[in-house]
């Protein structure tokens, strides 16, 4: 057997690359050079740029880091492994020293060559990302404020706070924990390890769950992000769903808003409106105003003139829309400040097929599930009461009126909206109260 094929046999054996096909396998073994090393020997050295990424094909070597003035034996590699391919893929300096434990043969694969391999089959990619991962020493971003809170059920949860970027992450005990320990010193084993014998509990696969949504949320410097732009192409096709998804969901959030809110929650004097007095008043009108909305639809005896014009009908609708909408994602917001608490900022965009106006609240998120089962129904809550007062107004006017048709139109409109906010399997206002609800009942003594 020649070198090539010798060494085409190793990398189909015992390599990362066992996944590509013969003749690929054939190529990139005839680009690999070879470099013995003997004991002692350093072979990449931290902080040094990378030029290529090395197999151990025979020996052994260990993986050093110099923490705290000392130099730390992380990890010992034999036959088959491979290292130095984080730098590559990270475009980054070396983040460890190696060095021969023993006489080591290695075979060296070039930046190029090694970049090029990924782009030759769909496997090799994630397999190398899934060996980064294992390896990343994830850590923590600097001005991260964490507040912690007892939800209703006893459990200990923390909220952490990007006071820069506006953006709040919630994480359970377990959460907590390792967050504490994304330092940079601590990979996906370590961690692992740790939960087990502080916790008890031994679970990798929820240990990278959790680290990799911090890093998604931008709460955590990962290496296997920056890594990404080197995963293998999706099919046009799936490429071109997705930027046209992005298209369909596009969302611009305005920050700074709440010194705004709260000038205009005291200036509208809407803290009577919170009042026993003001929530009677309120509840009064909606239930009484149902009432008149159907008795009034139920005796016109001929549809008003606003639904016999197309034109006038969809002004009349549009304006509709336009002040359901504002006062129902302002409910949101006074009520979010009626309880002392943060708004984060007011979203504008396009979901799918319409425009949406929404409001962050997640600065609710260490209140009591009460308080945020109110702000999640305060809109609805709004609507039905306009709807209550418009159907009650229905009532003085006749049925020749022009604002007839417009009190009846805005109604209807109001309903439609308040039940398809209230549907439990959409993520919006009614799911969002369920899941709070069910904390609450979770929580509740039992007999």
């Amino acid at each position: 057997m020649n070198e090539s094929a010798d060494r085409h046999d190793f990398l189909k054996r015992a390599s990362p690359f066992d996944g590509l096909e013969s003749e690929q396998l054939s190529t990139l073994a005839k680009r690999l050079t070879e470099l013995d090393v003997s004991s002692g020997d350093v072979i990449v050295r931290e902080g040094d740029s990378a030029a290529g990424c090395f197999l151990v094909r025979s020996g052994e070597v260990e993986v050093v880091q110099r923490e705290d003035g000392r130099d730390r034996t992380v990890a010992r590699l034999g036959a088959g492994a491979l290292f130095g391919e984080a730098a590559l893929l990270t475009d980054s300096p070396r983040n460890a020293t190696v060095r021969a434990v023993k006489e080591t043969k290695l075979l060296v694969v070039k930046r190029a060559d090694f970049l090029e391999v990924l782009s030759w089959d769909k496997a090799v990619g994630p397999a190398l990302f899934e060996l980064l991962s294992l390896r990343d020493k994830p850590c923590r971003r600097d001005g991260i404020i964490s507040q912690g809170y007892d939800a209703q059920d006893g459990e200990k949860l923390t909220i952490l706070k990007d006071p820069i970027r506006g953006k709040y992450y919630r994480l359970s005990a377990v959460g907590k924990f390792i967050w504490d320990r994304l330092d940079g010193r601590h990979n996906l084993k370590d961690l692992s390890l740790e939960c087990l014998q502080e916790l008890g509990l031994f679970s990798p696969h929820s240990v990278a769950e959790i680290v990799g949504g911090l890093a998604s949320a931008g709460f955590a410097e990962s290496r296997v992000s920056k890594a990404s732009k080197y995963l293998p192409v999706p099919p046009r096709l799936k490429r071109l769903w997705t930027r046209l998804e992005a298209l369909l969901r596009r969302r611009t959030v305005i920050g700074g808003v709440d010194a705004a809110c709260a000038r205009w929650y005291r200036r509208l004097g809407l803290k009577h409106a919170y009042s026993r007095a003001g929530q009677f008043f309120m509840a009064l009108v909606a239930a009484m105003g149902g009432l008149a909305f159907l008795f009034r639809a139920l005796e016109l005896r001929r549809l008003p003139p606003c639904f016999q014009t197309p034109e006038h009908l969809l002004c009349a609708g549009l304006f509709a829309v336009v002040f359901i909408v504002l006062s129902h994602d302002a409910a949101h917001v006074f009520t979010t400040k009626f309880f002392g608490r943060e708004v984060l900022g007011l979203g504008v965009g396009w979901h799918w097929f319409s425009p949406i106006l929404y409001v962050d609240t997640s600065d609710m998120w260490p209140a009591p599930p009460r308080q945020r089962i109110a702000v999640h129904l305060a809109g609805i809550y709004v609507n039905l009461f306009f709807a209550g007062l418009a159907a009650l107004l229905s009532l003085l006017l006749a049925e020749s009126s022009v604002w007839l048709g417009r009190a009846l139109l805005f109604c209807a409109l109001s309903y439609a909206i308040a039940l398809f906010n209230l549907l439990p399997f959409l993520e919006s206002d009614g799911y969002y109260a369920l899941q709070d609800l069910r904390e609450l009942a979770a929580a509740a003594p039992r007999s």
